[in-house]
């Protein structure tokens, strides 16, 4: 695993241990190939683009995952519209507060939203991106929809068992 220094305008409410978790509760059969998770700490760069439409937690590509650090300024956002269900659904489960006003969506950011957004959905979707890897169709609609499956099946459905077996 590749942890970077975290930039002093971005932030990452999760470490390598945590990460760690996540990868034991994933059926280990899934994680063959896999052979790096990078923590990215953030740049000049990235904070000025953090505002861009097209702003990406992490990605996948030949047996590396990369999540990107969270910039700071992007824990409390408007947005004339919606995203798209998907990650409505994804935000909604990870506890990040929504609410419409003036005819503008406000999106508020814990570190616990934070956190259980990066661990239980971007990082287990780009491990589904993984696990994809090798399917013929590979039109990024398919790949997008097989991802957020398995992120809702791994990630979040997994994270509630954790949370019971913790509990017993």
């Amino acid at each position: 695993m590749l942890v970077l220094p975290l930039h002093h305008r971005f932030v990452r409410p999760f470490d390598e241990e945590d990460v760690k978790r996540i990868l034991a509760i994933v059926p280990q059969e899934m994680l063959v190939g896999l052979q790096r998770i990078a923590l990215l700490g953030g740049s000049n760069r990235q904070e000025k683009s953090a505002w861009n439409k097209n702003w990406w937690y992490g990605c996948y590509g030949s047996g590396s995952i990369s999540l990107f650090a969270f910039p700071e300024r992007r824990r409390l956002w408007e947005s004339p519209n919606l995203h798209k269900p998907s990650e409505m659904h994804a935000y909604e489960r990870a506890g990040v507060e929504m609410t419409h006003v003036g005819g503008k969506w406000i999106y508020r950011f814990s570190d616990n939203s934070i956190r259980r957004f990066y661990l239980w959905d971007v990082l287990v979707h780009e491990i589904g991106h993984h696990v994809d890897r090798f399917h013929p169709d590979r039109s990024t609609k398919r790949s997008e929809q097989f991802a957020e499956w398995f992120a809702r099946t791994y990630g979040f459905e997994a994270e509630q068992s954790d949370a019971r077996r913790a509990a017993e």
